[in-house]
Protein backbone atom coordinates (compact mmCIF):
# COMPACT_ATOMS: atom_id res chain seq x y z
CA UNK A 1 0.00 0.00 0.00
CA UNK A 2 2.41 2.14 0.64
CA UNK A 3 4.57 1.98 -2.51
CA UNK A 4 1.08 2.90 -4.58
CA UNK A 5 0.20 5.42 -2.25
CA UNK A 6 4.42 7.12 -3.44
CA UNK A 7 3.64 6.33 -6.51
CA UNK A 8 0.36 8.51 -6.58
CA UNK A 9 2.38 11.29 -5.43
CA UNK A 10 5.05 11.11 -7.37
CA UNK A 11 2.92 11.63 -10.08
CA UNK A 12 1.54 14.24 -8.90
CA UNK A 13 4.74 15.69 -8.10
CA UNK A 14 8.49 14.33 -7.71
CA UNK A 15 8.89 17.00 -4.78
CA UNK A 16 6.28 15.44 -2.53
CA UNK A 17 9.11 13.01 -2.62
CA UNK A 18 11.59 14.96 -1.31
CA UNK A 19 9.89 17.52 0.86
CA UNK A 20 10.89 17.38 4.40
CA UNK A 21 8.63 19.98 5.88
CA UNK A 22 4.61 19.67 7.32
CA UNK A 23 2.67 22.15 4.54
CA UNK A 24 3.29 21.62 1.30
CA UNK A 25 0.54 23.90 0.38
CA UNK A 26 1.95 26.21 2.10
CA UNK A 27 5.37 25.85 1.10
CA UNK A 28 4.24 25.68 -2.59
CA UNK A 29 5.25 22.03 -3.20
CA UNK A 30 1.38 21.68 -4.06
CA UNK A 31 -1.14 23.53 -4.61
CA UNK A 32 -5.76 23.54 -4.80
CA UNK A 33 -5.43 21.75 -8.17
CA UNK A 34 -2.64 18.72 -7.42
CA UNK A 35 -4.91 18.35 -3.95
CA UNK A 36 -7.75 17.92 -5.84
CA UNK A 37 -6.06 15.30 -8.30
CA UNK A 38 -4.20 13.91 -5.24
CA UNK A 39 -7.68 12.90 -3.39
CA UNK A 40 -9.37 11.58 -6.77
CA UNK A 41 -6.44 9.51 -7.64
CA UNK A 42 -6.35 8.18 -3.90
CA UNK A 43 -10.34 7.26 -3.54
CA UNK A 44 -10.29 5.68 -6.77
CA UNK A 45 -7.03 3.91 -5.94
CA UNK A 46 -7.92 2.24 -2.80
CA UNK A 47 -12.17 2.52 -3.09
CA UNK A 48 -12.45 5.35 -0.34
CA UNK A 49 -14.04 8.51 0.35
CA UNK A 50 -12.17 11.78 1.82
CA UNK A 51 -14.32 14.26 3.11
CA UNK A 52 -13.18 17.91 2.93
CA UNK A 53 -13.09 18.29 6.60
CA UNK A 54 -9.91 15.97 6.44
CA UNK A 55 -7.56 18.00 3.98
CA UNK A 56 -5.77 19.55 6.60
CA UNK A 57 -1.83 19.78 7.55
CA UNK A 58 -1.98 16.84 9.69
CA UNK A 59 -3.20 14.40 7.30
CA UNK A 60 -2.27 15.75 4.13
CA UNK A 61 1.04 18.03 5.38
CA UNK A 62 3.61 15.72 3.80
CA UNK A 63 3.76 12.35 2.20
CA UNK A 64 4.67 10.09 5.65
CA UNK A 65 0.88 12.13 7.31
CA UNK A 66 -0.42 11.18 3.93
CA UNK A 67 0.48 7.50 4.24
CA UNK A 68 -0.95 7.27 7.44
CA UNK A 69 -4.29 8.72 6.79
CA UNK A 70 -4.93 6.41 3.76
CA UNK A 71 -4.16 3.43 6.37
CA UNK A 72 -6.33 4.39 8.54
CA UNK A 73 -8.92 4.54 5.90
CA UNK A 74 -8.34 2.12 3.86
Amino acid sequence: MDQKILDILADISEDIITYEGTSMITDGIIDSFDMLELVDSLENTFGIEIDAEYLTEKDFGCKDSIIAFIQKLA
